[in-house]
């Protein structure tokens, strides 16, 4: 009796501690884009051309998507446009839960 109550004691304690010793057990390491101080001059030369190359590529993509809307909208007719933005609008209201007014709700149905 008193041996399978040790026995679930045991198996209890493991199930509990066994989670704790995984994650203990996991390397933490430092991301890509940093580089370490004792590093060469070199290398920290190149890793800062890199960012700097990096966030001119993403400059110039947003750019371009920016340039491409733009683009899009003014193909578009003026009652087009009207429509997009009120879509657009109701879009933004659903997707941050916000609901309509309740005068608009009680007569739009």
């Amino acid at each position: 009796m008193i041996k399978s109550y040790f026995s679930i004691l045991v198996l209890a304690i493991l199930i509990v501690v066994a989670p704790s010793i995984s994650k203990a057990q996991q390397a933490v390491g430092k991301p890509a884009a940093q580089v370490d101080e004792n590093a060469p001059k070199s290398v920290k030369k190149r890793q800062k051309q890199l960012n700097k190359e990096k966030a001119r590529k993403e400059k110039e993509q947003k750019k371009k998507e920016e340039e491409l809307r733009k683009r899009h909208m003014k193909i578009q007719t003026k009652e087009t446009r009207k429509r997009m933005k009120n879509t657009k609008r109701k879009s933004d209201k659903v997707n941050d839960n916000k609901r309509d007014n309740w005068l608009i709700r009680i007569f739009s149905k």
